[in-house]
Parts: C-alpha cells; sequence; structure tokens
C-alpha cells in the first residue's frame, strides 16, 4: 500500500472509530454517498498531492496531500438537511482531529476549505458539506512508499 492509499485508509478509519460515524456508513472514492434508506454516510476521498522536495540529492519526499470527505444528511423533525450535514461534518472534523498524525502517518494535519452546500433532491432533504484535511508525510526518494 502507497502512502496516499494508507493516509485515505487511515481517515476512514478514525471515522469508524466506535461510535462509528454516519452509522458506520463511511464509503473510500465515492460522492455524495447517501442512498434513500440512509440518514447519513461519509465519501473520503483523494484530493490531490503536492511534492516538496529538498535540494539534497537522494533525500525522503516531503508531501502536502489533501484528503477530502463529504458529509451527506437528510434532514428531520424540522432540522434542515443543510443543518444536519453541517452536524456530521463538526462530528467527523472533531474525530480527525483527536490524532492529528493519524497513528504517526503524517507529521502535521492542517484544515482545509469547508464548502456547505444544500443538495435538496426530489424533496429528500439531503444536505452536503464538503470538507477536507492537508497532511504533511514522508516517502522514501523517487518512490510513493512510507
Amino acid at each position: 500500500m502507497n502512502a496516499h492509499e494508507a493516509l485515505l485508509a487511515a481517515v476512514k478509519a478514525r471515522f469508524l472509530v466506535t461510535p462509528a460515524l454516519a452509522s458506520g456508513k463511511v464509503e473510500r472514492g465515492r460522492r455524495r454517498p447517501v442512498d434513500l434508506g440512509s440518514e447519513q454516510a461519509i465519501g473520503v476521498y483523494f484530493g490531490g498531492s503536492i511534492p516538496q522536495r529538498g535540494t539534497i540529492k537522494g533525500a525522503p519526499i516531503d508531501w502536502l496531500t489533501s484528503v477530502r470527505f463529504d458529509c451527506v444528511a437528510r434532514g428531520r423533525n424540522g432540522v434542515s438537511g443543510d443543518e444536519a450535514a453541517l452536524e456530521l461534518h463538526s462530528q467527523a472534523w472533531a474525530r480527525l482531529f483527536e490524532d492529528a498524525q493519524l497513528g504517526g502517518l503524517v507529521m502535521d494535519m492542517e484544515p482545509e476549505a469547508v464548502a456547505p452546500s444544500d443538495e435538496e433532491q426530489l424533496d429528500t432533504a439531503i444536505g452536503m458539506v464538503s470538507g477536507g484535511v492537508l497532511l504533511r508525510h514522508r516517502t522514501s526518494n523517487n518512490t510513493l512508499e512510507v
């Protein structure tokens, strides 16, 4: 498993720590992963990665990698989908920053933009908030291995 895949797996695993967020409906690489029978879901996906090259030939590579997550929730009982999605995003954010080194995989975790949007579809009261983190991590020289 390369470093980027390991980061995505670690973020997903953080959301699944007991008690799992979104009742355990956390999926990789799927955008807006809510179906008609679900109240909440989180989609985790790769947002890109930029190498920070040093000047020493053969040195390890430090990366700044974006991991994005879509928090999707259905509104109920006077709570809009947007409000429900913002609450789920808040829980996901807190869960990630409980271990800002992701078990030692990263040197640092930084906030990335949060983009709320209302995703009303067929009167289903679904809201979505997209958030992300920038992760600083290192690989061996000219590889994607941790």
